[in-house]
This record gives structure tokens, C-alpha cells and sequence, in this order.
């Protein structure tokens, strides 16, 4: 039980603080009173002497959380902004609106920042902002929970003061605090004590130490009252504490009789024992929100949303999620382990707890037993399920090359871990591993590759000397399946693969023998793992680590004043935009002017810090003036030292006021540089796509002997479409969704506007995209140039777009960032196998058939293969014969059509639908369950 015969009373024109130790009840309280919390609850609120009406009570009732969420690629201005155009009348101009924003800011001491990121705001910052935006429009009560958590007393006292000025103008103004200042609390009218969920007073902040002394409590003199008053009811200072309830109870009656004749005031008397049954009623209160249609708030919407697309970190948000083998996805269940170990062991290796050598054998030794385990059980289920040859050479060879996959897909992604970090890391292997999965000799055949193109069939894109190892990986398979085994079974009379000799021929395998495959992967294992041995052990040469390694960050403590040679390599390593930090007691006038920006430090205060450029002028203005023909240092150094005389602390202040705005311009400066780079990553990445896939699969379209690589070219355009919408949304849209709830809980506008504004801006991205992706690689690929043709590719193309972020908005929302990512590809994989791609449809199981029905990606499938080949002329052919020549007889092989093409959009519609509808009621129960 939270709460336990809770009697309280509220009056407009006054602010009541609600004080308790932690967990009394305060925040419960809040959401009871503003309807976020409706179960569970027995009693009532009566609001100017009639029950309260929930739905009409919450419209005029504005909440803040303790934790709000702010859009973190709008700036403190547009934030305002939008918030003003959400609750104001129409009838106001820009002008006006722009007005009051700047009086907000002023108000609320955000004047300096507003032009900078909600993300990059300070917590005090966000804090005044997050109140800030609810100031527009008064509301009839004003609910704030720990409102001055995280503001120094400066901007509490300031905050308090506004709420006062709030409760002036006839609003209900209660907020909890965990422990004000005594200056804070000389501002507050009532006060409202909790403690294990009973009210220990409710009255007049003025009354409550003669309540108390009734009790035999008295507080001493030059003593904070709440202080006094929390130490009482935790019996920190002893006495009868069931007296003072009593006692309690029985003066807040007698307030309540004094207070009679005031009709305006909220009342509540609530339990938590039972749920409520009884229904509310109306309330006398009118809405003070200015009412707008579903097109006023959808407008400022929009406006909110094409900001939020333009300036969206898009880098971090392209994962391609096609998983293609199991053992790169194991790989990369140690993303998110990886670089919290990493801090872990660093920290307790400086400890000397154990040394590297120790730690490193027992992490490979631990996860090695792991790797065989999980790649053993997968290799052999699937290896018996699938009918593969039951030889034990074979089966010992199948999984020697599962293994080997999988250490290797673990070890690159621990490196990648330790290297980039998590979410890095992760866009990383997906965005770098997955085009060169073209060249692994599935989707096409080395030999048919331009021969260009061919070397990057053998060499990675990480270093010129380390070889594609997912090539050698897929070829060992296929030799441990195929080489040298007996012609396959054939219930035909004609079978065109019938020999495994044929089938590797096709695919222009063996290009080695089996054991210079295993020597290869093993031997990339033992490099990566050398690599990451190394990693951990980076920080021996701090100079020489700089160089060569390239981190982020090199810190050098105390260098040799003199050494050019050190600070000239310092040089270097900045050069190559590493951000190098030294410390130096005195450098000569040579060595400073490699310097870029200097920091002066003086009796553990900053006595400048910024360009050097600035620091005589700064220090100009504090009144030291540096001789010329003087070195800056000596200077600076005589003047901190105080044997220059003057003002230090003048000094100290001008720095700090210098500093603050060097480091606002330079975040400025930062900000609108990455901006503008990140709004044109989205586009730029389905551009690069295409013409990668357009470079490798170039004018396979038209070539009877480039059949099965054609396919596979435009199975790959659903993988990439789909999966890479689909992840971007898992990581975007549970920000803006935590966002959403509470601007719609606060009546900001409503769900319908927001959502149909969603889809409305998304669309716009979406279609732009898919051109870009679809025009660029249709032709390069040498498709058949006929409008309908590529009209009906483009559909397709589209239509798995926007399913693909339709399923990662619902996976994102229902189960957040890091459980949507894996239920994505744990769910979606699977129906890979379904859409005729990998196997037909006709060959499955007929207890597995049905999921075919149910998978979009085989609609999808057929609808871009019928679009590309249906009723389509013979295909072009040098040599005497090609099979599969006659477009038809490629329908046949693939047993297509199986549905018309129209009825293909429609299907696909239709999932689009119902999936945007499964969302729309994933949302209503978020709302719902916010409530609670």
C-alpha cells in the first residue's frame, strides 16, 4: 500500500509543497490527482464541491514529470516555439509568438542557449526547459514533481518565483520537493507533509510548527523548518508520532472549517485499497486550452517533424540487419558486452588485479567453449533437418567451417567493440560486411563480375593485405556439401543439376582446396584476436600509440618543455583529427606556437581557456597588457602568480564569461557542420547502394547466362529496402515516442494529428529514397527499359519500404531499442525462407507451406520477378545454348506466378495497413498504461 487515507486540500491563488522522505508517496500522489494513475484507488476528488469529472478534469491539468523528454535534435527556440504554436490561439501572429518565446526564455535564464540542441543542454538547462514549454497557456492546476532537481538555488529560488506569479493569477500551483532551502520555503503558501504514505499535516505553511509543538515537538531556532518537520516524522528526533497523526487530522478538520467559504479548491481524500467503482461526474471548471483541428495541429506538426528529418543523426540509425549467417549474428550478441567489459577490465588491470596475458587467455578459452556449443547445435540439427549427405568427413568438415564462421564473427565483433564502441560498432560490420557479401559468391559468381570488380572478391576493405574471409567461409561449405559425392537424387526425368560437379562449376568453385580455406579463416581468427590483445594493451607508449594507432583521444602528461620532437608528432596526430591533450610547465615561444588552444591553470581554477589567438586579448581586457618581444607563457604565468599585481578575480570572472562563449560558438560551429552532413546520409546511402549493386550486377539483366545472379541482384533490393527502413525506425522512433506520450498526455494535440502526420512525413522520405535506390540500380543492372516495368518495380520497391519501417516503428515501440533490434532479425530471417528466393515454394513441407501465405517478402518477391519478367521477349545469349533463355521458362523454374501482379500491391497494402493499425493500437495502450 502507497498511499493510506490521504485527506488533503489545495486553493487557487496559493502553491502547496508536498515534503516526505523518499518513497513516501509524493510522486504517486501527483499522478492521482492529474489522472495518470486510475487503478487501484478508492476515494474521492471533489473539485470546487463536485466530484471530479477524470476526462474534463485532465484537460485542465498540466503535469510535469520529474524525467521529460525533449526532441533532441530540436533547439531550445524551435522547442519553444512549437509549444506556443500547439497552445495558442491562431489569432496570434508569428510576431507575437516569437515575443513570448523570448520571454520565456528570459524567464526562465535560456536566453544564451537558444539556439542550441535540447541534446546538448545542460540538466538545469533541460529542466527549465521542460517547464518552460508548459507556461503558454495557464493551466486551472499547475502539477510539478521535484521542479528544482538538478537548478542550483539560483534558478530554484527564480523558478519558485514564477510558480508564485502562477498562483497569483488564480492557478493551483503543487509541486514536491524533497527538501527545500529555507529561502525556497518562504516562498510557498501551504504545505502538505507524507511519510509511508499517511498525511502528517496539510495546512498553512505558518501553522505547522504550532501544530507540531501541540504535539510536543519544537523546532529550535535558526533551524530549516522541512528539515525539522522530516526529521520528526522518520522519529529521528522521537516522541509520539501517532499522536502527532492524530493531531494532525484533527487541525486540518479545523482548517477546513476556517477555509469553508471558499468554493475554489480541490479536495481529495484517496486510498489505495480497492479500485474505484463509482463513475465521475461533470465539473463547473471551463478549458482554458485553445481548441484546433485535427489540419491546425497536423500543420504544426508537420513543420516539428521536417525539422526533426532534416537534422536526424541518420549515421547511427543504418544498421542492415540481414544476418545472413548465424555466426555473425552470435558475433553480434557481444556488441553491447564488449565495451562495458572493456571498461571493467581496464579499470581493475590498472588495479592490478591480474595481468592482460591472464585476462585475454581465460576471455578466449570461456568463449570458445560458448562458440562450440552454439555452433555444434545449429550446424548438426540443421545439417540432419535438411537432408544433407550423412558422412562423417562431410559433417566434420560442415562444422569445422561453422566454427571457424563463428569465432571469427565473434572476434570481429569484440574488435569492433573495443574499437568503436557499441553503437558505432554495430553500423560498422552490417554497413562494411553486407556489400561485401556480394563478392562471397552466392549472389553472383566471381567470373561474371566486371573485372574490376573481381580483386574485392579476395581482398576486404579494411587493409589491402587481409583477405574477404566470408568468401573462403561460403566456398569451404559448399566444397564440404558437393566435392567429390555421387549425382544427387532426381524424380524427373530431366534434372539439370543433377551433378554436384555441375553444381560447384556453376557457382566457378573450387577456386582452392579445402584445407587452404580452413589455414585462411584460421588464420584471420588468430590476426583479430592479436588485434584485440594489442587494443587492450595500447596505452604503453602514449606518443608512438598516438601515431600509430589514431585514437580519438591521446593524453600526454607533463612532456619535456623543449622536446620539438614530441610536440611535432602531438602535431601530427591532430592533424589526422585526434583530439591531443599535453601538459607542459613552460614552453618556449617556438613550442607554443604549435599550440592551437591553451588552457591555464592556477590553484585548481581555469585562468583561460580557448584559442591562444584570444589570450592576450582576454587578458587585456582584465587590464595585463604583455610587453611585446614576450614570450606568452612567461606572461601568462607571472600574471596568475600574482607578480604582476592586479585584479586576479576580475581576471578569473572575464575568462569564465570568454570561456562560455568559445565554447558555445564552437558547439555552434559543430552542430551545423553535422547537421548538414547527417540530413544527406539517409539519401546518400540508398545512392551508394545502388551504384554498388548497380557496379557489380552491371547489365545482368539482359543476359540469359546471368540469370540466377539477376535474381539474386533483385532479392537484394528487398533486403537492403526493407532492413535498412526497418532499423533506422528501431533506433528513431522510441525517443520520439516517449516524446509523444507526454506531450499528448499534457494535451499538446492528439493522437490522430500526430500519427496521420507521421505517415504523411515519412511518406515524403520514403518515396525520395526508394527513386534514388530504384532508378539508379534498375538501370545500371541492365533491366528491361519499359515504363510499366520499372513503374511496377518501383511500387514494389516502395511498398517494401514502407513495411519496413512500419515493422521496426511497432518493434521499436512495443519493445524498445536493443529487444526490437533482435526480435527484428530473429522474426524476419526465418521468413527470408519463405519468400522463394532460397528455396520454392512448391518444394517445402505442406505443414510449412502456409507460412509462405503469411510472408510479405514472398509477395514482394514475385511481384518484382513478375514486374522484370513476365510477358517479356527472349533474353539476349552468346553462346549456342542457354537454359534458361525464354523468360517463361525462368517463371517456371521459379513457380511464378502464383498470384496476378495487381493482386501483389494489394497484399502488401494491406499488411501495411493492418501493421499501421496494430501500431495505432500499440500507442493507445502506451497512453493507457501511462495513465496508470
Amino acid at each position: 500500500m502507497i498511499l493510506y487515507n490521504v485527506t488533503g486540500h489545495f486553493e487557487p491563488g496559493k502553491i502547496t509543497v508536498i515534503v516526505g522522505p523518499s518513497g513516501s508517496g509524493k510522486t504517486t500522489l501527483l499522478k492521482i490527482i492529474s489522472g495518470k494513475q486510475q487503478v487501484d484507488i478508492t476515494g474521492t476528488i471533489t473539485v470546487n464541491g463536485a466530484k471530479q469529472n477524470r476526462k474534463m478534469f485532465r484537460k485542465q491539468v498540466c503535469y510535469v514529470p520529474q524525467q521529460f523528454d525533449l526532441l533532441p535534435y530540436l533547439t531550445t527556440r524551435e522547442t519553444l516555439y512549437i509549444a506556443a504554436r500547439l497552445k495558442l490561439d491562431d489569432n496570434q501572429n508569428k510576431q507575437a509568438i516569437c515575443s513570448m518565446v523570448n520571454d520565456i526564455a528570459k524567464r526562465f535564464n535560456l536566453s544564451k542557449c537558444l539556439d542550441t540542441l535540447a541534446n546538448k543542454l545542460s540538466g538545469g538547462e533541460r529542466k527549465r526547459l521542460s517547464i518552460g514549454v508548459e507556461m503558454f497557456i495557464q493551466p486551472s492546476v499547475f502539477l510539478l514533481d521535484e521542479p528544482t532537481s538538478g537548478l542550483d538555488s539560483t534558478d530554484s529560488n527564480q523558478l519558485i518565483n514564477i510558480l508564485h506569479d502562477m498562483a497569483r493569477a488564480n492557478c493551483t500551483v503543487i509541486c514536491t520537493i524533497h527538501q527545500p532551502s529555507s529561502q525556497m520555503i518562504s516562498l510557498f503558501d501551504n504545505i502538505i507533509v507524507l511519510n509511508q504514505g499517511r498525511c502528517m499535516y496539510c495546512g498553512p505553511k505558518n501553522e505547522i510548527l504550532n501544530t507540531y509543538s501541540i504535539a510536543g515537538f519544537t523546532c529550535p531556532n535558526f533551524y530549516n523548518i522541512i528539515e525539522f518537520v522530516l526529521e520528526v516524522v522518520t522519529e529521528q528526533r522521537g516522541g509520539d508520532v501517532k499522536n502527532l497523526y492524530k493531531i494532525c487530522c484533527d487541525e486540518y478538520v479545523k482548517f477546513k472549517l476556517r477555509n469553508k467559504h471558499n468554493e475554489k479548491e480541490l479536495d481529495l481524500s484517496i486510498n489505495f485499497e480497492q479500485k474505484c467503482g463509482t463513475k465521475d461526474t461533470d465539473t463547473s471548471i471551463n478549458s482554458i486550452t485553445q481548441k484546433k483541428s485535427t489540419w491546425q495541429q497536423q500543420k504544426i506538426l508537420f513543420l516539428r517533424a521536417l525539422i526533426y528529418i532534416k537534422r536526424d543523426r541518420i549515421l547511427t540509425k543504418l544498421r542492415f540487419a540481414t544476418h545472413i549467417m548465424v555466426a555473425l549474428l552470435l558475433g553480434t550478441v557481444f556488441y553491447n558486452f564488449v565495451p562495458i567489459e572493456a571498461t571493467v577490465f581496464l579499470q581493475e588491470h590498472l588495479n592490478n588485479w591480474y595481468s592482460l596475458r591472464s585476462y585475454y587467455s581465460v576471455k578466449i578459452i570461456s568463449d570458445l567453449l560458448m562458440q562450440i556449443f552454439c555452433a555444434s547445435s545449429f550446424m548438426l540439427i540443421s545439417y540432419c533437418i535438411t537432408g544433407q549427405p550423412m558422412e562423417y568427413d562431410r559433417i566434420l568438415r560442415m562444422w569445422g567451417i561453422s566454427l571457424l564462421i563463428t569465432m571469427l564473427g565473434q572476434t570481429v565483433g569484440v574488435f569492433s567493440g573495443i574499437i568503436f564502441g557499441t553503437e558505432l560498432g554495430i553500423f560498422l560490420i552490417p554497413a562494411i560486411g553486407i556489400p561485401l557479401l556480394l563478392f562471397a559468391g552466392f549472389f553472383s559468381k566471381l567470373g561474371e563480375m566486371s573485372i574490376y570488380l573481381q580483386p574485392l572478391g579476395y581482398v576486404s576493405f579494411f587493409s589491402f593485405k587481409r583477405k574477404f574471409y566470408c568468401r573462403y567461409a561460403f566456398e569451404g561449405v559448399m566444397q564440404a556439401i558437393y566435392l567429390d559425392r555421387p549425382n544427387l537424387t532426381c524424380l524427373e526425368i530431366y534434372c539439370y543439376l543433377r551433378s554436384p560437379n555441375k553444381i560447384l562449376s556453376m557457382i566457378g568453385m573450387p577456386t582452392v582446396p579445402f584445407y587452404v580455406t580452413v589455414i585462411i579463416l584460421a588464420f584471420y581468427w588468430k590476426h583479430y584476436v592479436s588485434e584485440n590483445r594489442s587494443i587492450y594493451n595500447g596505452s604503453r607508449e602514449s606518443v608512438s600509440f598516438c601515431k600509430f594507432f589514431r585514437p580519438c583521444f591521446c593524453f600526454l602528461c607533463i612532456i619535456s618543455d623543449n622536446n620539438l620532437c614530441k610536440i611535432l608528432l602531438c602535431k601530427i596526430c591532430s592533424l589526422a583529427n585526434c583530439t591531443v591533450i599535453c601538459a607542459i610547465h613552460q614552453p618556449s615561444s617556438q613550442i607554443i606556437s604549435l599550440f592551437d588552444d591553451i588552457m591555464v591553470l592556477s590553484q585548481g581554477r581555469s585562468m583561460y581557456c580557448g584559442p591562444k589567438s584570444e589570450i592576450l586579448k582576454t587578458y587585456n581586457i582584465a587590464g595585463f597588457t604583455c610587453p611585446n618581444f614576450y614570450n606568452i607563457a612567461e606572461f601568462v604565468l607571472e600574471v596568475i602568480t600574482e607578480q604582476r599585481g592586479g585584479d586576479l578575480e576580475n581576471l578569473y570572472k572575464i575568462c569564465h564569461d570568454e570561456c562560455e562563449k568559445f565554447k558555445l560558438h564552437s558547439i555552434q560551429n559543430k552542430n551545423k557542420l553535422i547537421m548538414e552532413v547527417l540530413t544527406k546520409i539517409r539519401f546518400v546511402t540508398h545512392i551508394g547502394v545502388a551504384l554498388l549493386l548497380g557496379t557489380v550486377f552491371y547489365n545482368f539483366g539482359d543476359d540469359a547466362e546471368k540469370v540466377n545472379s539477376n535474381i539474386a541482384c533483385l532479392f537484394f533490393y528487398l533486403l537492403f529496402l526493407f532492413f535498412v527502413n526497418a532499423e533506422r525506425t528501431i533506433q528513431t522512433f522510441p525517443i520520439e515516442a516517449a516524446v509523444f506520450l507526454k506531450e499528448h498526455l499534457n494535451n499538446w494535440y492528439s493522437l490522430r494529428s500526430y500519427y496521420s502526420v507521421k505517415i504523411i512525413t515519412d511518406f515524403v522520405m520514403q518515396i525520395l529514397c526508394t527513386s534514388a535506390f530504384v532508378f539508379i540500380s534498375y538501370y545500371m543492372t541492365g533491366q528491361p527499359m519499359e515504363y510499366d516495368r520499372i513503374l511496377k518495380t518501383w511500387i514494389i520497391c516502395l511498398l517494401i519500404t514502407m513495411l519496413g519501417q512500419t515493422v521496426g516503428i511497432i518493434a521499436g515501440t512495443a519493445f524498445g531499442t536493443e529487444l526490437g533490434m533482435f526480435l527484428l532479425s530473429a522474426t524476419h530471417i526465418p521468413l527470408l525462407l519463405f519468400a522463394g528466393f532460397f528455396t520454392k515454394i512448391g518444394e517445402m513441407s505442406p505443414y510449412l507451406q502456409f507460412l509462405s501465405v503469411i510472408s510479405y517478402f514472398r509477395y514482394a518477391f514475385e511481384g518484382i520477378i513478375q514486374a522484370v519478367y513476365v510477358d517479356r521477349p527472349n533474353l539476349k545469349c552468346l553462346e549456342i545454348y542457354c537454359h534458361l533463355r525464354s523468360p517463361s521458362k525462368i517463371l517456371s523454374m521459379a513457380d511464378m506466378p502464383t498470384v496476378p501482379f495487381y493482386a501483389v500491391p494489394i497484399i502488401l497494402s494491406s499488411w501495411i495497413l493492418c501493421l499501421h493499425a496494430v501500431h495505432y493500437a500499440i500507442l493507445h495502450w502506451k497512453i493507457y498504461y501511462a495513465k496508470k
